[in-house]
Formats: structure tokens, sequence, C-alpha cells
């Protein structure tokens, strides 16, 4: 968005200390005929943040916040770890995000999963995450698709990155195919009891076999549900949004893949290399 000079310094008179308040936000989009997220990085562009957005301030440069919000992020599952995925990187300022996820919310969601409420059973997962995304950020794009992933293909054009928080082994090796073909980074996360795993595909490798070997008791035990408690599903959600700033922020280097272990029963972490 280019403004004009009396447009700049609009701006700068609405914003108070180098911080612009939401309301002023909207003010001056309703002003310039724009959109929030319009004022918002034209705002960052020239130093001033958002309030919402101003704790991250000494953590991330302007520049780097205003590549957030200018990023594209696809959720792939809207679950235990999904929900908690999208509701941290909305808290981090993404400005557009496409949550894919078929299924409705059950009562047997309620002990983990993001939004899930005895007022939201029966509702598709990702259009109520949508909606509560929404009012924490209000300046983003959040869009529900309730396809099945492999018919929805098409909503990852143009996606910076996808976060994988799926539960079926044929679903992730079919989001791990998009996204290789689409050349998007992608990083996996799972759960299992008390532990946490969370690994990055960059383009041009391959580690879904490393991660879901044949024969594997991932593989095998599908008709049962995976034991979780909601702080493990939180926990492999953090490291998803940490290492999905890093990746939109700074840069993705080609070729380097890694994973993170978690126990939480120790604690302890492992940081796993992969070919």
């Amino acid at each position: 968005m280019k403004l004009t000079p009396r447009q700049i310094g609009s701006l700068e008179e609405a914003s108070r200390g180098g911080v612009l308040h939401l309301e002023a936000a909207r003010n001056a989009a309703a002003d310039l005929g724009c959109s929030l997220m319009e004022v918002e990085r034209a705002a960052l562009s020239r130093g001033i943040w958002p309030l919402r957005l101003h704790r991250h301030e000494g953590l991330l440069s302007p520049d780097e916040q205003l590549r957030l919000l200018s990023s594209r992020v696809v959720v792939a599952g809207c679950g235990g770890i999904g929900g908690n995925a999208a509701v941290l990187l909305a808290r981090l300022g993404i400005g557009y995000m496409v949550l894919i996820d078929p299924d409705r919310f059950q009562e047997s969601n309620m002990n983990r999963q993001s939004f899930s409420s005895v007022r939201t059973i029966g509702r598709y997962k990702a259009e109520v995450l949508a909606e509560g995304l929404s009012g924490i950020n209000p300046a983003a794009d959040f869009v529900p698709v309730t396809r099945r992933l492999e018919e929805s293909a098409s909503c990852f054009r143009g996606a910076d990155l996808c976060l994988d928080c799926l539960d079926s082994i044929s679903s992730r090796k079919a989001l791990s195919e998009i996204c290789r073909k689409l050349e998007i980074p992608l990083i996996f996360g799972a759960v299992s009891g008390l532990c946490a795993q969370v690994a990055v595909e960059t383009v041009g490798q391959k580690i879904f076999q490393s991660l879901y070997p044949g024969g594997s008791r991932h593989e095998r035990d599908r008709d049962r549900p995976e034991a979780v408690f909601s702080f493990t599903a939180g926990a492999a959600a953090v490291l998803q949004a940490a290492v999905a700033m890093k990746l939109l922020t700074r840069g993705i280097s080609r070729g380097e893949s890694r994973g993170m272990f978690l126990d939480l029963e120790v604690p302890e972490l492992e940081i796993i290399m992969f070919p």
C-alpha cells in the first residue's frame, strides 16, 4: 500500500508514542478506504507497532513482524495440536491462514481442543476456529475449509508454510506429497501419551519415511485413538509455532531438516537430525 504524504501524516498522528491502537487503526482504515491489515502493514513499515503486537518489540524487528503479517500459512487439522497452534500463530500476527478439517466437534474433544465446548459440539472445527481467531487477530484473514485434505489441494497454492496437525498416517503422507509438489516447507506435529514430536521438512527433503517407517506401531494402531493430555497437545503446538516463527522471519534453509522429541514425563528434549 502506497500512502501519500498526507496519509502518512494522518497515520503517524493516529499513533501514540510509536504504538497504534486498534480503534485508531480501524478509523484510519475507514478514512483511507483500505483494510485494517493494509493500515497495520503501512504502520510497521514506518516503525509503528499495532498495540496488540507491541509486546513482540525487542524480540522481533518491525520488518520481521511485517513478514509475519504478510505470511500465508496452512494448518492441516484443527484438533488438539492444530487448534492450539493456530491460536499461537494468530497471536503472533500471521496475516492469512487456511484452516483445513472436515470434522465436527464432539464431546470427546473437550479435554484438549481449542474452542471445543458444550456450545460448539456438532459444529465444524475449522469454522469455529476461524471465528475465534478473528477475535484474536482482527486484521487477518482466516479461511475455513471443511473438505477432506485430499480434496483441498488448491487451498495450498501461494502458501509460505504448512503445519501438519493430522492424526492419520495416510493423510500425513498425502499432505507431505502436496507440500513437496508445491515446494512448501512442512512442520510435522504429533503426540502420544506424554510425548510430543515436531519435525521440519524443508523444500527438497523427504523425511516422511523416517518419521513413519512401514510396519511401525503408528501404522498398525490406527483404529485406537491415542491417549493424550491437553498439555501434551499444547506442547507440540508451542514447538510448531516457535519453529514457524523462525522459518517465516529468518528464512528457510534448503536441505536443513531436523526434529524435536519432547518427553514430558522426564522431562527431556531430544534434537533429531534427518539425513
